[in-house]
């Protein structure tokens, strides 16, 4: 019909109809392509909305099976301890006994830090990480990724360690009964007096337990930075974040 329209005025020489409908097309794609801008930028935002709620819960998730979990490290710890004071002194009274089993039998043995960060995957395998506006909150994802991947080399040099050497200390006891959860009853059978004059066997386990304290503290910095970041994502969201009772 415009087009009609248009042909008609330059065939009758009316310039002012062929000046208007050309403008009314021009200014109709112009709008088209505004609304278009504006929908998009729309549903962009509102898909954003989406990704931060989900990062939010991500790290929450991440930082509530840390409370889950950290428990148990910090009993395996420390028994741990107990183990290498009553090989260092030769001493087991009767009331550390149970702590000296557990320990012996959990040497190095923690908990991995158990990270949620299927939104940020999503994110940058689709290409969408550019929809997240805020600056700052790219940049402390980037920061806390770079962190968690290069300390967690590290760890991961520990823990292997850490198993070589806990195959050594299993070899020296034999476990008569034993369970899970946080504090099981625990029997072994073992020569306390061979263990206590071993210095190769007390440093064994003197270096699983040094690594077992590096391992923590490292995922204790990483929950830190994990809690900055979900206090970040908050002041974003415009929620308050509610902590945990008996939070360290």
């Amino acid at each position: 019909m415009i087009l009609n329209r248009i042909a008609n005025g330059i065939k009758n020489q009316d310039w002012f109809v062929v000046i208007l409908e050309i403008f009314i097309v021009v200014f109709g794609v112009f709008i088209g392509l505004q609304v278009d801008d504006w929908n998009k930028a729309r549903q962009d935002r509102a898909l954003e909305q989406e990704y931060l709620i989900r990062l939010y819960d991500d790290i929450s998730g991440s930082i509530e099976d840390h409370h889950f979990y950290d428990p148990w490290d910090i009993e395996r710890i420390g028994t741990q301890e107990v183990v290498l004071e009553v090989l260092k002194t030769g001493i087991l009274v009767e009331e550390d006994r149970q702590d000296f089993n557990l320990g012996l039998f959990n040497l190095g043995l923690l908990n991995p830090l158990r990270l949620r960060w299927g939104t940020v995957e999503e994110l940058k395998a689709t290409g969408n990480l550019s929809l997240l506006q805020n600056m700052e909150l790219r940049r402390r994802i980037g920061f806390f990724e770079g962190e968690f991947e290069r300390m967690n080399m590290l760890i991961t040099e520990a823990r292997l360690f850490n198993t070589a050497l806990n195959k050594e200390i299993v070899a020296r006891f034999e476990a008569v009964k034993y369970g899970f959860g946080l504090r099981p009853e625990t029997i072994l059978n073992y020569d306390l007096k061979a263990l206590t004059s071993d210095q190769r066997f007390i440093n064994k386990v003197s270096r699983i337990h040094a690594n077992s304290v590096f391992i923590r503290t490292v995922q204790q910095v990483h929950v830190e930075n994990l809690k900055s970041l979900q206090n970040f994502l908050a002041e974003i969201l415009g929620i308050e974040v509610v902590e945990e009772e008996g939070e360290e």
